[in-house]
């Protein structure tokens, strides 16, 4: 697969439309995060690891990005292979197995774009060794 840099526009008119619910490639994927890495080296921005890359015990949520972490976004991605949802919480702790109040799931495959924020990221699934991927942008 090869890896290509592309412009916003080209991005959010070619690739990722409003109100599209398919036909994102998983090398769509692999342009949106090479080109998102290279915006944030261009600008000077720090890729920050997952503090947290695995919900170790079901329904219990861990912090995947502690406050600071994500100044400049980021995302989150639940593996393809994964059984369960993955949840997502910008503001406060990851709670439940569906999406409610300011949790949010995602399914296996795909992948959460976390805003700019100095908050932690709280993430949370219903089973045990749940891993999952991302980073954070300062």
């Amino acid at each position: 697969m090869v890896d290509t840099v592309r412009t916003l526009s080209y991005l959010l008119a070619s690739v990722f439309q409003d109100g599209q619910t398919a036909g994102i490639s998983a090398n769509d994927m692999r342009d949106l995060c090479v080109t998102t890495a290279s915006w944030a080296s261009a600008s000077g921005r720090t890729l920050v690891a997952l503090d947290v890359s695995t919900v170790t015990t079901g329904g219990t949520a861990v912090t995947a990005l502690t406050a600071g972490h994500r100044t400049a976004g980021g995302w989150i991605k639940n593996p393809e292979t994964a059984s369960y949802y993955l949840g997502i919480n910008e503001i406060g702790t990851a709670t439940g197995t569906s999406s409610s109040g300011s949790t949010t799931f995602i399914a296996p495959g795909e992948t959460y774009v976390l805003a700019a924020s100095g908050n932690a990221v709280s993430v949370i699934s219903a089973d045990s060794s749940h891993a999952f991927s991302g980073m954070g942008f300062q």
